[in-house]
């Protein structure tokens, strides 16, 4: 066996473990004190989507009611039901915008030419630093929040004029089959979620049947527990989209109010990478990001590791299974 260690060694190893254990005292020391400031700012976000959600719902009835807006046209059934896909060189985008984003339904953006690229954004060079062999974990790595995407920007732009991130874009890469199925929690935002490359399969759940479902409060999201790597819980959906996302097209939808679930498709030896950018919208988001926002400690306290694995790391690795 192995020789009994000196008294130097023993001493090293006492005065490791003493110093791991301050670091890591002093590391939730730190996150214990910004974690009430980060809570300020949640409860200010919480309760501006509150107000705005309510705000806006009013606005669109009265728009309505005096004719100066147009009836919703898109026409839901139970079951599977089919996202809409829009050629940028015709799209209306004030219809769009009022007949789709303010409604909750989501549409896809793609060009009549396939060979003509929507944008030319690229990941940053983290999004390639996930470990071979970290199966099954979710890659995700912001990229600047003044970073320019030729093309998506101006999408953004003519959907939304007044609009701002509310977030860091997000790129999504790893060895992972799917997350779990969520809606996320955070300032309430539209996501322009751009396949670069790949292809995903993708649940995405109306706002009014959203609001039936039970959901789990996660580190950044509502999700409903044991629906990575599978589709079970669709048979407590009354109805929901599906589509196969396609490369060089942007997915447009309601992230902070729709349950959304995204599963990587390897096709040709290709993994999948997306760039999620969440632009600010309050309406249609989930009332219980709302009080999650503003009142869960531990809402606070996850989001605050969440920031900071961003600010220190550059990246957040998380487990698929794992909200």
């Amino acid at each position: 066996g192995r020789p009994p260690m000196s008294e130097k060694e023993q001493a090293e190893n006492v005065s490791m473990g003493i110093g791991l254990s301050l670091a890591h005292a002093g590391a939730n020391t730190a996150k214990m004190a910004v974690t009430p400031l980060v809570g300020i700012g949640l409860l200010a976000a919480g309760t501006y989507d509150a107000i705005g959600s309510m705000g806006i719902t009013t606005e669109i009835a009265m728009e309505r009611a005096v004719g100066a807006r147009d009836q919703p046209q898109y026409e839901e059934h139970p079951g599977e039901m089919q996202v809409d896909v829009f050629d940028i060189e015709d799209a209306d985008w004030k219809r769009l915008r009022q007949q789709y984003i303010d409604e909750g339904i989501p549409f896809v953006l793609k060009h009549k030419d396939p060979a003509t690229k929507i944008s030319d954004a690229m990941p940053p060079a983290a999004s390639s630093e996930v470990l071979p062999e970290a199966q099954n974990t979710i890659h995700v790595v912001p990229d600047k929040m003044s970073a320019k995407f030729s093309g998506i920007d101006a999408i953004v732009k003519k959907l939304l004029p007044f609009t701002w991130r509310a977030y860091w874009p997000l790129w999504f890469t790893g060895n992972y089959k799917s997350g779990v199925a969520h809606v996320d929690v955070g300032p309430a935002t539209v996501n322009f979620y751009y396949m670069q490359a790949g292809h995903k399969d993708t649940v995405i759940v109306p706002l009014e049947e959203t609001r039936k479902l039970a959901l789990k409060t996660g580190i950044d999201n509502l999700f409903i527990p044991g629906s990575a790597g599978n589709h079970e819980y669709l048979k407590n959906v009354g109805k929901y989209w599906r589509l196969k996302v396609q490369p060089n097209s942007i997915l447009i939808f309601n992230n902070s109010g729709s349950l959304h679930h995204f599963t990587n498709i390897v096709e040709d030896g290709i993994s999948p990478v997306a760039l999620s950018v969440r632009c600010k919208h309050a309406i249609g988001s989930d009332p219980r990001g709302w009080l999650s926002l503003a009142a869960n400690f531990k809402t606070w306290w996850n989001m605050t590791d969440h920031l900071a694995a961003f600010v220190t790391k550059g990246q957040d690795d998380r487990p698929a299974e794992k909200a």
